[in-house]
């Protein structure tokens, strides 16, 4: 994406006050600069394969045009990676094999060409099967690695910060139903130590991990039920403390 920043462009017919305008040409400058960023890549590569398709096709890659080539493959899957491109990623992973095996199985142009051709068409069907989505500014910290809403979190909890930080990222992207269902995986994952532990000590017909919340939730419900009992029995003083673990479950 181009725009033209001069006199009578886009940005001046909206009529946005001069600080906004900056901003947003700062954010339409940085987009365009990694844009080109990739696309540089691109025609790098495909000049790289056009200079392959010229040579005698049975003649080897000598050393220099093969650091030349690999270099100019990994600058171009570099770019498909922060695109989050994974297709090429296997073509880039054969050349790559190719290369690092030169010195006992050289490689031919021919083969080469071949390999920088379907790289390049694989580069460009991933293109097309890409939808780019614009984070709102408000919900863009949900997404941002690392995340500091769950930093805290990942060590002592490292099961249930993978799903908040999937939860999030749905969040952000606007699927507030799947952010949900991450958030609910998130706290199953606190249901489930608090139904081992042995003031529960909880027992279930199939494995815990299979079980559904509700069934979790009973179980360490009958046991609060169950130590309440006890608790107005034996020691009626108790019921506070008790009030207060129910409160925390």
């Amino acid at each position: 994406m181009c725009l033209n920043l001069g006199q009578g462009n886009l940005l001046s017919d909206l009529a946005l006050p001069w600080d906004t305008q900056n901003r947003l040409v700062t954010l339409l400058a940085m987009a365009n600069f990694l844009a080109d960023l990739f696309l540089a890549a691109f025609r790098h590569l495909r000049d790289l394969e056009q200079i392959a398709e010229r040579q005698p096709a049975q003649d080897n890659v000598g050393d220099d045009m093969a650091e030349t080539l690999l270099k100019g493959v990994n600058s171009m899957q570099h770019e498909c990676e922060r695109l989050r491109l994974d297709t090429p990623q296997k073509r880039w992973r054969r050349i790559d094999f190719d290369f690092e095996q030169r010195p006992n199985y050289p490689v031919t142009w021919e083969a080469i060409h071949y390999e920088l051709k379907v790289y390049r068409e694989t580069i460009e069907d991933a293109l097309e099967d890409c939808i780019f989505v614009a984070i709102p500014q408000d919900k863009a910290k949900y997404v941002k690695e690392p995340n500091e809403l769950v930093s805290d979190l990942a060590e002592a909890f490292p099961l249930a910060t993978a799903e908040l930080k999937l939860a999030s990222k749905c969040l952000a992207s606007g699927f507030q139903t799947a952010s949900v269902f991450h958030c609910m995986n998130a706290l199953e994952q606190g249901l489930r130590t608090l139904a081992q532990t042995p003031e529960v000590n909880a027992t279930f017909k199939a494995e815990i991990e299979v079980e559904n919340r509700k069934n979790i939730i009973d179980v360490i419900q009958a046991a609060i039920d169950k130590e309440r009992k006890r608790i107005e029995q034996d020691d009626p003083k108790g019921l506070d403390k008790l009030a207060k673990l129910k409160l925390s479950c």
